[in-house]
């Protein structure tokens, strides 16, 4: 018999499958991405730590960082790049030729994104956070994505403060559209 944990996977992945596929969400995601280099997954895990309930420590925020940073230069920004690329023709190889390949690489990425997120939240559950209150949990995820931004040294200009907002608002409705459903599967 599968203990509840295992029935349901990583939940972190479950909640940003459901994000991410909300295209402002992703758009912004994308944003923060490219224009400032940050993880996406570390977007998508210190906002549903935030939202769980959870404030993390600077250190335990440098943790995850370290340990995100070593998979994502290694993996999968190599394939976001071979992706990318394959947006064009490449010499004689038209985008058109490329495109069933192109897709290829899009699942590995994707299945490296989802080996990132298993780390990480293997790596959470070893850390340290501080129990926020209940009703004040999208403020504990904009902190957590704050100090992402401290550790990081970027400031804070309108373009993050709107992408971020943006992303604390749909994230909170998806948190809680997954709660929901989790409990009426548990009275089920």
């Amino acid at each position: 018999m599968q203990n509840k944990d295992e029935k349901q996977g990583n939940p972190l992945w479950e909640f940003s499958l459901k994000a991410y596929g909300k295209d402002q969400l992703a758009q912004n995601c994308l944003i923060l991405q490219d224009e400032y280099a940050l993880d996406v997954n570390l977007i998508l895990l210190f906002v549903w730590t935030g939202l769980s309930g959870a404030k993390l420590t600077d250190e335990s925020t440098e943790t995850l960082i370290r340990h995100a940073k070593a998979w994502c230069e290694t993996t999968i920004e190599p394939l976001r790049t071979i992706r990318r690329t394959l947006k064009n023709d490449i010499g004689a190889v038209t985008q058109m030729m490329s495109a069933d390949f192109r897709e290829d690489i899009k699942a590995i990425e994707l299945a490296a994104e989802k080996i990132q997120q298993d780390m990480l939240m293997n790596v959470l559950v070893k850390l340290t956070a501080v129990n926020a209150l209940e009703g004040d949990r999208k403020s504990v995820a904009r902190r957590n994505l704050l100090t992402y931004l401290q550790i990081q040294q970027i400031k804070v200009d309108t373009q993050i403060r709107e992408s971020f907002e943006s992303i604390l608002t749909i994230s909170e409705q998806v948190f809680l559209s997954l709660q929901l459903a989790e409990n009426e599967n548990e009275e089920a």
